[in-house]
């Protein structure tokens, strides 16, 4: 067969093909596993390790072994569904999570892989597609041009391209606006059969991308109000409505999507070329995107630059601390990079990977600082009802407690595994936090104070009693006269305790500003130059 051209990137060279749902028919697998194969790339598959069961490709048991079974081969860079149909829902029960959140792989599949999608992401998996399939995308159903079409769109998710609308999306303008938040593709069948289960992830200022396949109008109809007496369309950022392909009585539609558009508050687009078509869109599952909707213009939808933070899982203490990894642009042969390690506060806490992201983050992916100031950025996430301190927050009063806390001891060694693994200067390790990451950043320093080259407390507490530590750091604190949340008189006796010692704490209070002081604080034009410039040891 005629070598094709592939659509994934080199660090892609194993694929996984597994049969999550309906059986697969041995002739047209066989021929799509070659076609696959003839793109270069080497493949493994355990579709036919079992034999039917009704119209499942094996039982329960057997499917679920058999995907992690792949889970767990090494040589795996990337698991692709063989088909759809029905039956992942009944394995996400036992599914191992953990397993699938600590491998990080990207899984691409769409329709009845919805189930498994939402779930995923919904236990923090960040590497989800909805995307082709081995026997419906690869085999007979699909041909040129659509094919070289879907994998041109699969490519350019697979490589977190910013434009995820091709030339030939077909979307057109419902109701006009802009949006942004996380992005939801899914078949809306799968999407209501999980509302009332433990596998469905919060939809609060989403993009909600749905399709679907043979259900007539008032089949659509019935979902589409389901989603809206839960509340999950009232919640939505916009909405895009893709294909319903073979729709019953499809006359009916402009007015049933018309109608359910008008329960978003944000922009909705209709005619989006995903779903059961070919050629198909493929979306990535709980990117943060932007959409554009203009009234009279086509519509946009682009990557936030946020997503150029990898997402990751890095083990220790006995948990998984999820974690996001932004790195310069272009990596220099010889050269080393500043990193910097940012501590969230306590909303953003979590096991999505994905919230750690909404404060300050942006201050370093944003293009222009990117080119200006090129580093890592490091920024853990604290699992939920934790703290990065081990102390109450509040008191007028902070004194340190005895131990580190766990959640802060796995991002000390992480910071530590990132500074082996990357070219890192080590003499240019900054520290950064806000709220509860605050009192993380204070607590960071006084306990490792010859570790970091500066740090940025923003609204947080220490130990002034620890001080005499701080000498040599330089430091730049920051708090609002009437936070509310955090005692604005933390920040001000710990600067004056160092100052008292002898060191340079530089401190800025915004008068009136409450709790948050992070916005304020990445506004001050000397923000990123002053911590840059800061090297340690520096007289």
């Amino acid at each position: 067969m005629q070598k094709i051209y592939s659509s994934f990137p080199d660090s892609v060279r194993t694929i996984g093909v597994f049969a999550p749902a309906k059986t697969v028919q041995e002739a047209d697998f066989q021929s799509a596993l070659n076609k696959l194969r003839s793109s270069g790339l080497a493949v493994k598959h355990t579709c036919l390790d079992s034999p039917t069961a009704r119209y499942f490709a094996g039982t329960d048991e057997q499917r679920l072994r058999n995907l992690q079974q792949l889970l767990a081969d090494p040589e795996i860079d990337l698991l692709l569904a063989a088909r759809g149909g029905f039956g992942c829902a009944r394995i996400l029960e036992q599914l191992d999570w953990v397993a699938l959140r600590r491998r990080n792989l990207p899984v691409i599949g769409y329709s009845d892989l919805t189930a498994l999608h939402l779930a995923a992401l919904k236990f923090g998996c960040r590497n989800h597609i909805q995307g082709p399939m081995l026997c419906t995308q690869w085999g007979s159903d699909c041909s040129e041009p659509a094919f070289s079409a879907t994998m041109e769109s699969l490519s350019s998710c697979l490589r977190n391209c910013s434009k995820l609308l091709p030339s030939w999306h077909q979307a057109e303008t419902l109701v006009a606006g802009k949006a942004s938040g996380p992005l939801i593709p899914c078949n809306l069948t799968l999407l209501c059969s999980l509302i009332g289960t433990a596998f469905l992830p919060d939809f609060n200022q989403a993009i909600l991308v749905l399709e679907d396949i043979h259900v007539p109008a008032h089949g659509l109809d019935r979902y589409l109000n389901q989603l809206r007496q839960c509340g999950i369309l009232q919640k939505l950022s916009g909405l895009i409505f893709g294909q319903f392909s073979d729709c019953e009585d499809d006359e009916f539609l402009p007015g049933i999507l018309a109608e359910y558009a008008s329960y978003v508050n944000g922009p909705v687009l209709q005619n989006l070329a995903f779903g059961h078509q070919n050629p198909s869109i493929s979306l990535p599952v709980g990117r943060l995107v932007h959409l554009e909707a203009p009234a009279n213009a086509e519509p946009s939808l682009t990557l936030d630059h946020r997503e150029q933070f990898a997402a990751k899982v890095f083990s220790a203490q006995g948990q998984d601390l999820p974690y996001r990894l932004l790195a310069p642009e272009n990596i220099a042969s010889g050269i080393r990079y500043p990193l910097v390690l940012l501590l969230h506060g306590a909303g953003e806490r979590g096991l999505d990977n994905q919230k750690q992201l909404v404060h300050v983050a942006g201050l370093f992916s944003n293009p222009e600082n990117r080119r200006k100031y090129p580093c890592f950025v490091l920024a853990p996430q604290c699992t939920p009802d934790e703290r990065w301190v081990d102390s109450p927050w509040g008191f007028p009063n902070f004194v340190q407690p005895l131990h580190l806390s766990r959640n802060l001891a796995s991002a000390m060694q992480l910071l530590d595994q990132t500074i082996k693994e990357y070219p890192i200067d080590s003499d240019r390790i900054y520290i950064m936090g806000l709220s509860m990451g605050g009192y993380g950043t204070w607590d960071a320093v006084t306990r490792f104070p010859k570790r970091f080259a500066a740090a940025i407390p923003i609204c947080g507490g220490g130990d002034v009693s620890k001080a005499a530590r701080l000498t040599h750091l330089p430091i730049w604190a920051f708090h609002g006269s009437a936070d509310t949340a955090v005692p604005v008189e933390l920040s001000r006796n710990m600067c004056n305790a160092i100052q008292q010692q002898g060191g340079n704490c530089r401190y800025t209070e915004f008068p009136g500003t409450g709790h948050d002081s992070w916005t304020p604080a990445t506004e001050q034009p000397d923000f990123l130059p002053w911590l840059f410039a800061k090297r340690k040891n520096q007289k």
